[in-house]
């Protein structure tokens, strides 16, 4: 596939001008180690360094840490937002044209 550009300095009706795609960018490391590691090992790596004998106190301290953080996480708090409708008091029915009139001139 051609990426020369036509006369005029513009692309080709229909043709990518990056036929590569998008350059990959972000997660791509992250994806790559997610397909390759087995969670299972993970964890039993960290609890190896926390209750096995031998390791030293900041490699227990890491696998602390590493496990709060992938395993004991908060869940995701929700709030609920509720904005008072100004009109809730007001009854229109009630009302007489120049109210209705001056009620919505006010804004």
């Amino acid at each position: 596939m051609s990426t020369e550009k036509s006369n005029g300095g513009r692309w080709v009706k229909g043709q990518s001008g990056n036929p590569a795609g998008r350059r990959r960018t972000g997660m791509g490391l992250a994806h790559a180690i997610q397909r390759m590691v087995d969670p299972d090992k993970m964890v039993q790596f960290a609890l190896d360094r926390l209750e096995k004998p031998g390791f030293a106190e900041k490699d227990r301290q890491w696998a602390m840490d590493w496990l709060r953080a992938a395993g004991f996480k908060a869940p995701a708090q929700v709030v609920e937002h509720a904005v008072a409708d100004p009109t809730d008091d007001v009854d229109f029915e009630k009302m007489s044209d120049a109210e209705l009139d001056a009620y919505i001139a006010e804004g």
